[in-house]
């Protein structure tokens, strides 16, 4: 479990998201499970428990430019 929040920490800080809450699936990936996120896709939870960006499976659908931007403009709006 440690690794899997090292990951997502380091992941948080390429998109200069000092301060990005992260959800980081346990070792039973459940949540993983449920939303299909494999073998890769992003997921954004929006402030109201909501699913606010879904990506494409990867490796091709695997877009952290479209996680940054979605996150620019809704931090920004306050949607977050």
């Amino acid at each position: 479990m440690q690794e899997r929040v090292a990951l997502a920490t380091k992941f948080a800080a390429r998109l200069h998201g000092e301060n990005v809450p992260l959800y980081v699936d346990e070792l039973s990936n459940a949540v993983g499970d449920y939303f299909a996120a494999w073998p890769e896709r992003l997921y954004i939870i929006d402030g109201d428990g909501k699913i606010g960006y879904k990506g494409e499976l990867g490796p091709d659908g695997y877009k952290p430019e479209e996680v940054k931007q979605w996150l620019v403009e809704n931090v920004q709006t306050g949607k977050l």
